[in-house]
């Protein structure tokens, strides 16, 4: 059984393009002449085209293009910390902006925070 990454495939050949009825083979097909038209991605190229040839991988042999999980813009960006960082670089300006400045003067201290949880929640972290 052979398998690929569906987002390695994507990055390089744009998967929704697909049609629902191309077979994973046919995907494989076509991401290698899409990187055989480039020199970097050639190697590639021809070494898929191997393996797809290889006896023991007959046209009738199963091919798996695995999804992994995407990783949400949470997790690409660092979690939490990373927000809480954000939130309070910008609160730490905010009072001497002369434009925003008193929009946000009687905010809390722990408004910051909750900012932080607050985007953490839109960008696909946890429920608050």
């Amino acid at each position: 059984m052979l398998s690929a990454d569906k987002n390695d495939l994507r990055a390089v050949h744009h998967l929704d393009e697909i049609v629902d009825d191309e077979t994973p083979r046919q995907l494989l097909q076509r991401l290698i002449v899409h990187w055989s038209k480039k020199p970097r991605t050639a190697p590639k190229a021809t070494a898929l085209q191997r393996v797809l040839d290889d006896p023991r991988h007959g046209p009738s042999a199963d091919v798996v293009v695995v999804t992994p999980a995407i990783p949400t813009l949470y997790q690409w960006l660092g979690g939490l910390p990373a927000l809480e960082r954000l939130t309070a670089a910008f609160y730490a300006c905010v009072p001497a902006d002369p434009l925003i400045g008193p929009v946000f003067a009687h905010m809390s201290s722990a408004h910051a925070a909750h900012v932080a949880l607050f985007l953490g929640e839109v960008f696909g972290g946890p429920a608050t």
